[in-house]
């Protein structure tokens, strides 16, 4: 009896996360548009912290847009790597009459409270003139209509945030196994139909495309306002929902991708930082996403092993549904024989943000250390 259940709960929890991803995609997918007729002015923002390695490459993707931006700031956020090198001789060559890129050279050390990311930003916004802003990463590329839908949606749509995600590019090994995995949780925490839904405390968006116009985003107090918040996207924009303004989050699919980490110890850094917000900063809710991960990526084998032919068609459920997800998103396929190690490297990566934020561990990232988000 018991192997059975367990059986019905790895496909149970395998068919969810695919039929609702297949069920959403197409209603909640940025699909690309034309130049609106009347052209805002867009301000693009960028905070970059040792960014030298790919911010060239971000910068050349959002002077070609077919919307071009007012201006590119780019605030180089205390960078060790020459950043601001790459910066200041990328602007020095281009045309008067092109885009300008803006290099801010923002405070090294960020003032008690405050993320370096977000003090960032704030330092920026003086030079952003644009009705609407674009918060985006050194990490992402932008296709060429990517800003003119994303205006375009927004004003057609009456919306006055529009967020996106992003096409993932893992091309190490431990990005192609974990990645995919955290994503998988992220569907299933934070629902499409349900964050677009009416309810402003279910809002959530996406840091490295932040569209905001700017009466919404000064009505709420700017970034200052969430001067020390590590999900400072979600919180933005579930404060864009009360303050009364209505905000889209959608799939940017091949119009943006991103490469997020380079290797384990950035995936580990970076998801340990964020899981346990991510998680509502509940113990029992983390609790629930390790086991949640555990049985759907670790159980298939044990079920396998031990569950007969139940276990067969759960383990052949499992994997088959990881590999149609994976497919759609353009991965190696080769990985989805990885889903145990990358459930296990997942789980324990949530048990470990629960402990060290509210056990008063606090959080590292890019060279800095920040109190414990409680």
């Amino acid at each position: 009896m018991l192997s059975a259940f367990l059986c019905l709960l790895v496909l149970a929890l395998w068919a969810l996360l695919l039929l609702g991803r297949l069920h959403e995609d197409d209603r909640f997918r940025l699909e690309p548009s034309p130049p609106p007729d009347l052209k805002p002015r867009v301000s693009i923002v960028i905070p970059a912290r040792n960014e030298a390695h790919q911010i060239a490459e971000c910068i050349a993707s959002l002077r070609e847009q077919t919307l071009p931006p007012r201006e590119i700031v780019i605030v180089d956020d205390g960078s060790t790597d020459g950043t601001a090198d790459v910066v200041r001789a990328l602007a020095g060559r281009l045309p008067h009459d092109d885009v300008p890129v803006i290099l801010v050279e923002g405070d090294r050390h960020p003032p008690e409270g405050w993320i370096g990311k977000n003090h960032a930003i704030v330092q920026g916004l003086p030079h952003a003139t644009g009705a609407w802003i674009l918060f985006t990463d050194a990490d992402t590329i932008h296709a060429p209509e990517l800003l003119a839908s994303a205006v375009a949606h927004a004003e057609r749509h009456d919306r006055a945030l529009l967020s996106l995600t992003g096409e993932q590019q893992a091309v190490g090994v431990w990005e192609k196994i974990v990645q995919p995995l955290v994503f998988r949780l992220l569907d299933f925490l934070y629902p499409m139909p349900v964050v677009n839904g009416p309810d402003p405390e279910r809002a959530a968006a996406n840091g490295i495309y932040l569209l905001v116009r700017r009466d919404a985003y000064e009505r709420i107090g700017t970034h200052a306002a969430f001067a020390g918040d590590v999900l400072e996207d979600v919180a933005i924009a579930r404060a864009v929902r009360r303050a009364g303004y209505r905000t889209a989050f959608l799939r940017g699919g091949s119009l943006l991708s991103v490469r997020m980490y380079r290797d384990l110890r950035h995936l580990w850094e970076g998801w340990t930082k964020n899981l346990w917000p991510l998680l509502g900063r509940n113990g029992r809710r983390c609790a629930l996403a390790a086991a949640g991960v555990l049985a759907a990526g670790v159980l298939p084998i044990a079920v396998l092993c031990y569950g007969g032919p139940p276990g067969w068609a759960a383990a052949i459920g499992a994997f088959g549904a990881e590999a149609r997800l994976r497919s759609r998103e353009r991965g190696d396929l080769l990985y989805v024989a990885t889903l145990p190690l990358g459930a296990l490297v997942l789980a324990v990566m949530i048990v470990e943000s629960a402990r060290r934020h509210p056990g008063g561990g606090g959080i590292s990232w890019k060279g800095r250390s920040y109190p414990s988000s409680r």
